[in-house]
């Protein structure tokens, strides 16, 4: 593929992507439809289910993939070391809590697709545990420069993602955890540092 036409392509699917987020912010995503985001984005149905062959939850993945991003800072995740772990982490779940709280409509969104359609959905773990979360990459980091035991706290991995993002999850949009975001972060800190085995600062 040319360059102009892998540019093109990006574009197109940049466009299809931010057409679906205002109208998801706008009319919720039951009410958004992929013939609505076509049409808005000026472009064809065919095109859409090109680029996402499961159409709408698709473009959902999509939308949470490009804004999980926003809270990974890759430089910082580089740094990594014993001592600033613990204060990398904490900003690293404000972040994902700020994400959670700016953007309702589209975490419901991603609930409600997930819901209705868990086959798209089958790789929901690569998707937050990838290249959207710093515990792969904050365990990596942690083998490199020589912090014993990583292979073991690699098993603990899944539930540490997992358990992450489900408590912010609920404690925003369905019951209220903790009294506060400081509270909730203390807890995962403590969480995380208890299974990493490395003691709170």
């Amino acid at each position: 593929m040319s360059s102009i036409k892998k540019r093109d392509k990006e574009a197109k699917i940049k466009k299809i992507v931010q057409v679906a987020l205002k109208m998801i912010r706008e009319k919720g995503y039951t009410e958004t439809t992929t013939n609505h985001i076509a049409k808005a984005a000026n472009v064809s149905i065919g095109l859409v289910y090109k680029y996402f062959p499961d159409g709408k939850p698709g473009i959902i993945k999509e939308v949470a993939r490009r804004s999980y991003r926003e809270v990974i800072d890759e430089k910082v995740l580089s740094q990594i070391t014993p001592d600033n772990l613990e204060k990398l982490l904490r900003g690293w779940l404000f972040a994902t809590i700020r994400l959670h709280r700016k953007d309702k409509a589209l975490m419901e969104a991603y609930e409600i697709a997930y819901l209705s359609n868990k086959e798209v959905f089958d790789d929901f773990y690569e998707l937050i545990g990838g290249d959207l979360n710093p515990i792969p990459k904050i365990l990596d980091r942690l083998e490199e420069i020589g912090i014993p035991n990583v292979d073991k706290m690699r098993k603990f991995q899944k539930p540490l993602i997992l358990i992450t993002d489900s408590i912010i999850h609920r404690h925003i949009f369905e019951m209220k955890i903790f009294d506060t975001d400081e509270e909730l972060v203390d807890f995962l800190i403590d969480t995380f540092l208890s299974i990493l085995q490395i003691g709170k600062k």
